[in-house]
């Protein structure tokens, strides 16, 4: 049985893309998911740290490869997958990891610019990536709406 898991976390080591001998490109990342609080005066403790085991396929993984690097903090959806092993001892074991369905940078400490893969048989234009439209070109809320939301 698979579940749908989200983690919010730093990526752990530098991504490297990898080929299947179909050609299918993947890659293997970890993402570590820490917790602090204060304490009685005010200072902050670390927690444990959790590590999520995460593979990414395809174009995804190359993107994947090209924008993020260790410890950028990032936001994994995926398909939570169960493997059943035997240990170099003999002993039954299982390990548990991420299929990714998305992955994208964190915003809440950091931008991103976002470049557009072409899309395919887009003719001359197709070997320039497509630059993200800028908030300045977009239309203000108010074109949108009649009163503002909040």
């Amino acid at each position: 049985m698979s579940a749908s898991i989200t983690v919010v976390g730093s990526i752990g080591q530098d991504p490297e893309v990898k080929f299947f001998d179909s050609g299918k490109a993947y890659v293997n990342f970890s993402v570590a998911v820490g917790s602090r609080k204060k304490d009685a005066d005010g200072n902050w403790i670390d927690g444990e740290t959790s590590w999520f085991d995460c593979t990414a396929y395809e174009v995804q993984a190359e993107n994947f490869v090209n924008s993020l690097a260790k410890g950028t903090r990032v936001v994994v959806t995926g398909t939570q997958v169960q493997r059943k092993y035997t240990d170099k001892d003999g002993n039954e074991r299982t390990a548990y990891s991420i299929r990714v369905e998305e992955v994208a940078a964190s915003l809440k400490w950091a931008t991103v610019a976002v470049t557009r893969n072409p899309k395919k048989g887009e003719g001359d234009n197709a070997s320039a990536p497509r630059q993200a439209s800028s908030a300045s070109a977009r239309p203000a809320a108010t074109e949108f709406f009649d009163s503002e939301p909040f």
